[in-house]
């Protein structure tokens, strides 16, 4: 079922012939529609532009398309945002189906449009730059060391606990089924929990102690319920890191296409994630062709998870990655592997 979010053209856009689930009309902070929709399930979003409050803001539109799958949306531009600047940051910020005509809605809708057909509209500035100018101005890129104080209060958090981010770089990458993986593993020897930020995956999983938020106060509540854990592993999905987390895993398959998307997307990537924990995920490549492929993307690697199956008690790749972020306990898992064991 589908979404139609209309202002300006909700007369042209109440003719579509679609099954509707929802439809609202008016202008609406992103704030509102994020809070609208992030947990709520539809096929495709027809999306009119001016019913975004602010929608020539280019923070706005990245805080919206950070919250909410641009993959779903199809953007209705109106003539005062039908520029190629305007078309250039729809496309940095990962929105390939916009039109400013009713004719070619439903073409979109039946036919969506990938990054390979809206490329050429991409001024030749990258994702990187613009993003960077954007966390410029909001201060995100001030150095300063990472601690709690700015938003647990004193005696909410022992100060021992990790919160590991887990983010897909390539895309579709597995870090909801590493994240419910690693959960999984952690509770043998210490107690974890497992968070993913707007979306539901979680509930095809039928593990105890996985939870779905959608921001960060209910993070903070859960961690504040679950106060004795050890560790909480939250899937970002698209959410930042810098919210709340201590360490971040960033997950690469290491297939040519993902990996050839992920450089077009955007070509700093290795240079700009230099010095971070860089996994190769669902990947049975071994020491040689992990040193190969270090040499080539100029990037070092913290670790190399297999491919398994997310029926697997234990995973051996996995509890190696845990013990490199400091859960030594795990390494003792890894002797004592029985050869009948449910694992691999």
């Amino acid at each position: 079922m589908n979404v139609i979010v209309a202002n300006e053209k909700r007369n042209e856009l109440s003719n579509l012939n679609i099954d509707i689930i929802k439809s609202v009309d008016g202008v609406y902070s992103v704030e509102e529609l994020i809070g609208m929709f992030t947990n709520f399930f539809f096929n495709k979003m027809i999306l009119d532009v001016t019913s975004i409050k602010e929608y020539n803001d280019y923070t706005n539109l990245k805080k919206l398309f950070s919250n909410i799958d641009a993959n779903k949306v199809i953007l209705y531009l109106n003539d005062i945002c039908n520029n190629k600047e305007y078309i250039s940051d729809l496309v940095t910020l990962g929105v390939y189906n916009f039109t400013n005509s009713y004719s070619e809605i439903m073409e979109l809708f039946n036919n969506p449009k990938s990054y390979t057909d809206v490329a050429s509209f991409q001024i030749s500035k990258s994702t990187y730059d613009i993003n960077r100018e954007i966390d410029d101005i909001n201060g995100y890129n001030e150095e300063k060391e990472f601690t709690f104080e700015d938003f647990i209060l004193p005696g909410e958090y022992d100060g021992n606990k990790k919160i590991i981010g887990v983010v897909n770089l390539t895309s579709h990458a597995g870090a909801t089924t590493l994240t419910v993986q690693m959960v999984k593993q952690l509770n043998v020897k210490y107690k974890a929990i497992g968070i993913e930020m707007n979306k539901q995956d979680f509930i095809f999983f039928n593990v105890p102690s996985i939870y779905s938020c959608t921001s960060k106060d209910e993070v903070l509540k859960k961690i504040k319920e679950h106060h004795d854990v050890d560790a909480v592993v939250v899937d970002l999905n698209t959410y930042d890191s810098k919210d709340f987390c201590t360490d971040v895993i960033y997950l690469i398959e290491p297939g040519v296409i993902k990996l050839t998307k992920l450089i077009k997307r955007n070509g700093k990537v290795f240079q700009e994630l230099s010095g971070e924990k860089i996994v190769l995920n669902r990947t049975n490549m071994d020491d040689k062709q992990v040193s190969e492929f270090e040499v080539e993307s100029k990037v070092k690697i913290f670790s190399v998870v297999s491919n398994f199956r997310d029926n697997l008690d234990r995973v051996v790749s996995v509890d190696k990655l845990l013990v490199k972020l400091g859960y030594s306990k795990c390494e003792e898992n890894l002797k004592k592997q029985g050869l009948f064991s449910k694992s691999n």
